[in-house]
């Protein structure tokens, strides 16, 4: 038997795709959606493609990659966005634009507990947003409606998160049955970062399963 050297690139290459046609999923009318995920068969690689094209035929795409190889896990996604947007405000009421935004994101996940019956991560990522509106806002005229302009990018932020999970589930469950789950995420903003905006937020999550 020969062996040979083992070339996960060999691997890149969809094997099935899931076609939706959603009616309106980003407030740009009705589009056609193309899915497809691929990876060679150890996992250590995996990449995820997801497009949804409108009427207006202004795209949205998202690419995603990740690398399981190493200890922690490394994820990389861009993403492209076209969608109707409500936070432009002309005399006091909100009317809708396009909105463009794109964003990168990258993030590791290490696993600090791996048994059979429960499992925890630590992960940290960084986001960096740009968001604007698509066409020219309407010119300021003084006989007409004061215009108030959308907030627009960029945006960066870090996040650090720990998960925890003993959920357990039987054979046909629709969800978890017994168990728990929960997750405590830090997210910081700074120009520092690379955007425009300065916040902190602490969220928390308890799920609780019962049977």
């Amino acid at each position: 038997e020969k062996i040979t050297e083992y070339h996960p690139w060999r691997y890149f290459y969809p094997r099935n795709w899931l076609i939706t046609v959603p009616s309106d999923p980003l407030g740009l009318g009705a589009s056609l959606g193309v899915q497809t995920a691929f990876g060679d068969p150890v996992f250590n690689h995996s990449v995820g493609v997801n497009v949804l094209v409108p009427t207006s035929g202004d795209a949205s795409v998202q690419v995603g990659y990740t690398y399981n190889g190493l200890w922690p896990s490394l994820s990389l996604s861009l993403t492209r966005t076209a969608l109707q947007a409500n936070d432009l405000v002309v005399d006091g009421s909100g009317r809708g634009y396009t909105q463009n935004r794109s964003s990168a994101n990258g993030s590791i996940s290490l696993p600090v507990l791996v048994k059979p019956d429960a499992s925890a991560n630590v992960s940290l990522s960084y986001l960096y947003e740009e968001y604007a509106p698509a066409n020219r806002l309407p010119v300021a005229d003084p006989t007409q409606g004061i215009v108030v302009p959308p907030e627009t990018g960029p945006n960066a932020s870090i996040f650090l998160t720990l998960n925890y999970s003993n959920v357990k589930s039987w054979p046909y469950s629709i969800s978890g049955q017994a168990g728990r789950r929960l997750q405590l995420s830090l997210e910081v903003s700074d120009p520092s970062l690379g955007g425009k905006f300065h916040t902190g937020e602490v969220t928390a999550l308890w799920v609780e399963y019962f049977t």
